[in-house]
């Protein structure tokens, strides 16, 4: 009846030191489910900046080569033809160059945000291993006591 006992008491010790560690991994996983959430609110805001940074430069370049359309028309220039077509055709090189070096940085920065995403994923799964480990640990530390403390065994009587 001893042994019964001792069993129930490991059992409960089990069960109770489990607790914590379930709710442990599930303050790691919430905390996870905020990081990633954090994350993908930033990403999707540099995305929309990006795309509003390029709309802008378009309506700029736009309303600059209209404008200086109109200055070469009133000097009797033609736009497509000469300096004035290469002076256009500057316009436009540079508002795409600049478009691609901010959508290579806003790139990259998103690249940064996903690899910190990623690394908290993975130390936040590592952490959450690490409390069920730690649970099982103690539980095995709670229940060695008991079973010295009998004495016997259940295949010894």
């Amino acid at each position: 009846m001893a042994a019964l006992a001792t069993i129930a008491t490991l059992g409960l010790n089990v069960f109770s030191s489990q607790q914590p560690a379930r709710a442990q991994s599930q303050q790691n996983l919430a905390q996870f489910a905020a990081n990633d959430a954090n994350a993908k609110a930033q990403i999707a805001t540099i995305q929309r900046t990006g795309a509003i940074e390029e709309q802008r430069r378009r309506d700029l370049l736009e309303k600059e080569t209209a404008a200086r359309r109109a200055r070469f028309a009133g000097r009797g220039l033609a736009s497509s033809d000469g300096s004035a077509a290469a002076v256009l055709g500057g316009l436009a090189e540079e508002s795409k160059l600049a478009n691609r070096e901010d959508a290579f940085l806003r790139n990259e920065r998103i690249r940064e945000l996903e690899a910190v995403r990623m690394a908290r994923g993975r130390i936040d799964l590592l952490q959450a291993a690490d409390s069920r480990a730690r649970g099982r640990l103690r539980t095995l530390q709670r229940g060695i006591p008991f079973l010295k403390k009998a004495g016997t065994s259940l295949f010894d009587r």
